[in-house]
């Protein structure tokens, strides 16, 4: 009798656990969509990024050409 209760204890023990892991632990599908929701915004990430940096490269010439823009004009204003 008492081997069968500990058997009945410890299996009980081992379906509450199990029933526990299976709320705590999220299930392989909603880790592979997380996965994959990562790989995309990790993709939007990169693809901004690299827009970005186009934008500040353009953006620097725009201001190297202003600058140039801005020294003959200054020129001109001496020379007149």
């Amino acid at each position: 009798m008492v081997l069968e209760d500990s058997y009945k204890q410890a299996y009980e023990e081992m379906g509450q656990k199990s029933q526990t892991l299976k709320e705590v632990r999220p299930s392989s599908a909603k880790m592979k969509k997380d996965l994959h929701n990562i790989k995309t915004m990790e993709n939007q990430l990169d693809k901004a990024l690299v827009k970005y940096s186009k934008l500040q490269a353009e953006n620097k010439q725009l201001r190297k050409q202003i600058d140039v823009q801005r020294q003959e004009m200054r020129k001109q204003l001496t020379v007149n």
